[in-house]
């Protein structure tokens, strides 16, 4: 077995018990990235909560011995009136100190037609590759989540609207002006 599935396994069985209060838990997806190590990987989970679904993100970083890894809780994703999906997840200098940063992109099905709302909202999660592995603890880069924004792509209260950083490229332009 390789040890990307080892990696996965362990996840698996990492999340799974943090995550037993939870009704019900899956693996979302994960994504191998140069984040902070090179081979880490990104992974969501997906776990039902009062309310709705909300997804938990991870890194995992090989240790040392590049047989096991060290996992580092990112985030917790809300349920914002849909459960989240994860759109993209991408490594970049967004912050311009010689150091990839991590995006995640987000969006959650919007539909309120009694209101003339129907589309996809779209917000960016962004972690600094500034984080010390011992830490434990990866900060946002709320700057530059604030600079990327969060926006609905659909219909809003019966007009058009257009959000314009909802995939990796637009972000990278937007980032790199």
């Amino acid at each position: 077995m390789t040890k990307w599935k080892w990696a996965r396994i362990i996840a698996l069985l990492y999340l799974v018990s943090a995550s037993a209060f939870a009704k019900e838990a899956k693996i979302d997806g994960s994504f191998k990235i140069d984040f902070l190590s090179k081979n880490a990987i990104v992974t969501f989970f997906e776990r039902d909560e009062e309310g709705g679904s909300v997804v938990d993100a991870f890194l995992l970083l090989p240790n040392l011995d590049k047989n096991s890894y060290s996992s580092i809780r990112l985030a917790t994703i809300p349920h914002e009136g849909a459960a989240p999906v994860i759109e993209t997840v991408f490594a970049e200098d967004v912050d311009k100190d010689g150091k990839s940063d991590l995006v995640v992109l987000v969006k959650w099905r919007i539909s309120h037609p009694g209101i003339g709302t129907d589309g996809d909202y779209y917000k960016s999660y962004v972690f600094s590759g500034n984080a010390s592995r011992l830490s434990f603890e990866v900060p946002r880069l709320v700057k530059i989540e604030e600079k990327i924004g969060s926006g609905l792509d659909g219909t809003k209260e019966g007009v058009r609207s257009v959000f314009k950083y909802k995939d990796a490229g637009s972000i990278r332009r937007l980032l790199r002006e």
